[in-house]
């Protein structure tokens, strides 16, 4: 049955007035997920940030330490658009694990705003293929019915007008979170986890790879590795948020 778009509006207007759009951060009544209060106390990675991986540096130094002792990341560079603290933080915490799907929009936003001409993160005339989402193992996916980083890819796609291949790379093992092994086991932790569906799945591709939190590298690093051996030309990390 076609229900008649004024119907649509009536219905829609009595359940705002009986559960008034609240941001999805503060509790603020407010008709967008994430209130433009709590934009504003988003903590944004500012440059100076190292050339390769993004951290934050001291203004005398072009990369980081790590970056700088080696080995070459496999990524050309990486950024995130804000610290993994605060609102920013409790974000990104209730996409993930309360479901609540509208903030992915936000999320998205924040990405294809950090890929404007004017923002300093991404560098100018870096041409993208295609976005990438890094991948959940299937037993997650199933568990949580949805992969974070895939629909935030989404939004940027559809602001940037770039495809977004969320089948090309997969996780085909499951392992414990980053955050619970030393630098060290990160990389053991991460070995062998992505592979992609074909030996040149993203032949002659430039490819941005998109995530959620950076946190240890290792993960993005791992990707960017895959993605490479599968022909990608170059490979660049962007994310909403990095622990530091």
């Amino acid at each position: 049955m076609v229900v008649p778009e004024g119907v649509k509006l009536v219905w829609n207007g009595l359940l705002d007035v009986l559960y008034p759009p609240r941001c999805l951060v503060c509790g603020l009544e407010e008709a967008e997920p994430f209130c433009n209060a709590c934009h504003e106390k988003i903590v944004p990675i500012r440059e100076p940030f190292c050339d390769r991986c993004g951290r934050p540096v001291i203004a005398s130094r072009l990369v980081c330490l790590e970056c700088e002792e080696g080995p070459e990341p496999a990524f050309s560079w990486s950024h995130a658009v804000g610290q993994y603290s605060g609102v920013l933080r409790t974000a990104i915490h209730r996409l993930k694990y309360e479901s609540r799907g509208a903030l992915a929009q936000p999320l998205g936003e924040l990405l294809s705003k950090a890929m404007n001409t004017s923002s300093p993160l991404v560098p100018k005339n870096h041409v993208i293929d295609c976005i990438v989402p890094v991948p959940l193992h299937p037993s997650k996916l199933r568990m949580r019915g949805f992969n974070q980083a895939e629909r935030i890819g989404r939004v940027l796609s559809e602001r940037k007008e770039i495809p977004i291949d969320s089948a090309g790379l997969i996780r085909v093992r499951k392992t414990r979170t980053q955050t619970s092994f030393h630098a060290p086991e990160r990389h053991r932790n991460v070995d062998r986890v992505f592979d992609t569906i074909s030996p040149m799945h993203f032949d002659g591709k430039s490819v941005l790879l998109v995530d959620d939190v950076l946190t240890t590298m290792s993960t993005v690093n791992e990707c960017s590795r895959v993605l490479r051996n599968a022909g990608a030309k170059r490979v660049a990390v962007l994310a909403v948020a990095r622990g530091l």
